[in-house]
C-alpha cells in the first residue's frame, strides 16, 4: 500500500501494517425486516406518508393486520400466555412495517 502523502503514512504508521494492506473489502449484513432504499426514496417516502391521512389509514391497516394475526394464532392455539401473545403481536408489527414501506418503496419507482 502507498500513502497519497506524509500524512497518511504518520496516521497508520503504528498500524503494523507497514506496506502489507493490498485490499479490504467490508461486507455489511442487516435485519431481513429492514428495506434497502436511497436517498430520493427517502424524501418521496418522507412526502407520501407524511400526512395525517396516510399515517391515520396506516395506523388503521396495521391495527387490523396484527389483529387478524393474533387471531390466527389464537384459533391455532388457545392455551397461549400473554407473553406469547405479545411476541406474536410484536413480530406482527415488525412483519406489517416491513411490508409496508416495501410496497410503498415499490409504487415510488
Amino acid at each position: 500500500m502507498e500513502y497519497k502523502n506524509s500524512f497518511y503514512k504518520n496516521l497508520y504508521m503504528w498500524s503494523g501494517m507497514g506496506h502489507t494492506l493490498i485490499h479490504r473489502t467490508n461486507t455489511f449484513t442487516y435485519p431481513k425486516t429492514w428495506v434497502k432504499i436511497t436517498t430520493t426514496q427517502a424524501a418521496g417516502l418522507k412526502k407520501e406518508m407524511g400526512s395525517t391521512q396516510a399515517k391515520t389509514a396506516m395506523a388503521t391497516q396495521g391495527k387490523q393486520y396484527v389483529e387478524a394475526k393474533v387471531a390466527a394464532a389464537m384459533a391455532k392455539n388457545p392455551q397461549m400466555t400473554a407473553t406469547e401473545q405479545a411476541q406474536i403481536v410484536k413480530q406482527a408489527q415488525l412483519e406489517f412495517e416491513s411490508n409496508a414501506l416495501k410496497q410503498a418503496v415499490a409504487e415510488l419507482k
